[in-house]
């Protein structure tokens, strides 16, 4: 879905930066290493980034821990003024409380 998403607005001459969570240091996220290089690389396009789409797939009416882990540790506010679509993905229709 993300991928698709990111051809359509390369397309449409948006520029693109791709960031996966399984390229993230574990302990990193688990231990909230703020001053990971990886975790300031993140900090820093989302401050620059006009938007931000963010994919997870849906388990037990929830979003990913791993990315609750990552989002936590951008500053406060860093999503303010920005475009954020959630896009998520479940299994069935069970996984619709997600929504609410």
């Amino acid at each position: 879905m993300l991928a698709h998403a990111g051809r359509w607005l390369q397309e449409h001459g948006v520029e693109v930066t791709t960031l996966r969570i399984r390229d993230f240091n574990a302990e990193d996220l688990l231990f909230a290493r703020f001053d990971s290089p990886q975790v300031l690389e993140f900090v820093e396009a989302v401050r620059q980034a006009d938007g931000v789409l963010i994919g997870t797939p849906v388990y037990k009416a929830s979003f990913s821990g791993a990315l609750k882990t990552l989002l936590d540790l951008l500053p406060e506010r860093a999503l303010h003024g920005k475009v954020v679509l959630p896009l998520a993905t479940g299994g069935s229709i069970a996984h619709m409380l997600a929504v609410d």
